[in-house]
């Protein structure tokens, strides 16, 4: 089988005669989604974070809009940074809820008037799943590239997925925790399971998507 991502990657190197320290800033201050990103693109790039430059900036969230959330959080993130940035966010949906929380999950479709912290999330979550026949779901991931001039792209990657109900007793990613409890199908691990190279292989499409989206840079 080819290596799809290797051979995007070679190729968009050699034709764009890319520098491996072009900087890359990752407007998120999750660390477990800054580590997945700085293993997909570190080997060709300069891959920063809120945490490298040491600065806590806050970005208002529109909760309505997954597209247009993560083109304004791009947008700010590279403005007052001066870096090129992508921002990334997924929301999930599930089909025996009638595909719900789908947007605003932290408050579960405004069931709440403020979002609930993580451990409140995932207590409330349990009570939601742990009777469901169908775990099945889907992530919708939205990924934003943003120059500092406010010039932003996007791109959309859908998975299928679905829910180990067992992994609910054993959430150790308080980071980033339903990657504890979410399995892709056709896997046997979670994500937070996966190890780097499984990470790669399995997200290879996705991979190919942002490097894609990054010779925008080089235009």
């Amino acid at each position: 089988m080819k290596n799809i991502t290797l051979e995007i990657k070679n190729d968009f190197i050699k034709e764009k005669n890319i520098n491996k320290k072009q900087k890359i800033f990752i407007g998120s201050k999750n660390k477990w989604k800054i580590e997945d990103y700085k293993n997909f693109l570190w080997d060709y790039y300069e891959v920063l974070s809120p945490y490298d430059l040491n600065i806590d900036w806050e970005v208002e969230e529109n909760k309505y809009s997954l597209i247009e959330n993560f083109q304004n959080k791009a947008i700010f993130w590279a403005k007052n940074s001066n870096i090129v940035t992508i921002s990334e966010d997924t929301w999930f949906f599930i089909k025996e809820l009638n595909w719900k929380p789908w947007i605003s999950v932290k408050t579960w479709w405004w069931k709440f008037d403020k979002e609930l912290n993580k451990n409140e999330f995932l207590n409330f979550l349990k009570e939601k799943i742990l009777n469901l026949n169908d775990t099945s779901c889907y992530f919708l991931t939205v990924l934003s590239l943003s120059f500092p001039n406010g010039e932003t792209y996007s791109i959309l990657h859908k998975e299928e997925w679905y829910i180990d109900k067992n992994k609910f007793w054993n959430i150790e990613n308080i980071w980033y925790p339903l990657s504890s409890i979410f399995i892709a199908n056709w896997r046997t691990k979670t994500w937070s399971e996966m190890n780097d190279n499984e990470k790669k292989n399995w997200e290879k499409k996705y991979i190919a998507k942002i490097f894609k989206l990054l010779k925008k840079i080089y235009e």
